[in-house]
């Protein structure tokens, strides 16, 4: 299982801020284990549960083998406003990709209530008569 060392370098080498075989020095790896905490816990907010709570750089991130790559292709997209770097259109589409993978695999849908009124059919209004 990947740690969040992993998806925070995965995502500095994406933005090209960390050379192929480089490491992130220990203020890049910081920034970018904030940046994916604070990521992980907006998913929440937006429907995407998937249990997070704040983790170390040693830690093993909660999700799917298959969804390691995508959460370091959003967290790239996170970071380049930070590392000032403009973001190739290549990995905007996989980021967008990776979202809607992350969805549908950890979304919660919402419970939706109407009012009663809403649910009766048909096309007269109730206590009439059609002669």
């Amino acid at each position: 299982m990947a740690t969040a060392r992993d998806v925070v370098v995965t995502a500095l080498r994406l933005l090209g801020a960390v050379a192929s075989g480089e490491e992130p020095t220990a203020d890049e790896a910081r920034d970018g284990l904030v940046a994916l905490n604070h990521m992980l816990h907006a998913w929440k907010a937006r429907g995407v549960d998937i249990g997070h709570a704040d983790l170390a750089l040693t830690d093993a991130v909660s999700l799917a083998d298959e969804q390691l790559e995508g959460a370091a292709h959003l967290l790239a997209l996170r970071l380049a406003p930070e590392y000032q770097r403009d973001l190739s259109p290549a990995l905007v589409q996989a980021a967008a990709a990776a979202w809607a993978a992350i969805q549908m695999a950890y979304a919660t849908p919402t419970q939706s209530r109407f009012e009663s009124g809403m649910a009766r059919s048909g096309s007269r209004r109730r206590g009439t008569r059609l002669t």
